[in-house]
């Protein structure tokens, strides 16, 4: 995620090699202070209302020229474009910022309990 850390003021270039190593506890707390730094296509949420006045909201699996297929908690769904009054495709991180809510010392227990779970330790 070079774009993530050229923004954060770290200077990085992609690693393609096999013998790369992904530096878990590195890359995530970037992700916690400013997620929407780079926000992936699979994150994107579909914000909209039918012609009926009905609200509609989800993460966005598949979109063509007649129609999104979105997610919500109920499952998975899909709606015509005809059938929608308004529509957009919001392209922000549905997680929120931890940057300023969390004191230094709290900010890295956070990073090192979840580098832990990742790694299958239980802290």
């Amino acid at each position: 995620m070079p774009t993530a850390l050229a923004a954060a003021g770290i200077p990085a270039l992609p690693n393609d090699s096999p013998h790369y190593q992904w530096d878990y506890a590195a890359l995530v707390p970037l992700l916690y202070l400013d997620p929407n730094a780079e926000v992936s296509a699979d994150y994107w949420t579909l914000r909209a209302r039918t012609k009926a006045g009905q609200p509609i909201s989800g993460i966005r699996l598949n979109e063509d020229t007649h129609s999104y297929q979105f997610r919500d908690k109920t499952g998975l769904h899909s709606v015509f474009k005809k059938d929608l009054a308004e529509h957009e495709i919001v392209k922000t991180s549905p997680m929120p910022s931890y940057q300023g809510k969390l004191s230094d010392r709290d900010f890295e227990d956070l990073i090192a309990y979840l580098a832990a779970r990742r790694e299958g330790d239980r802290p």
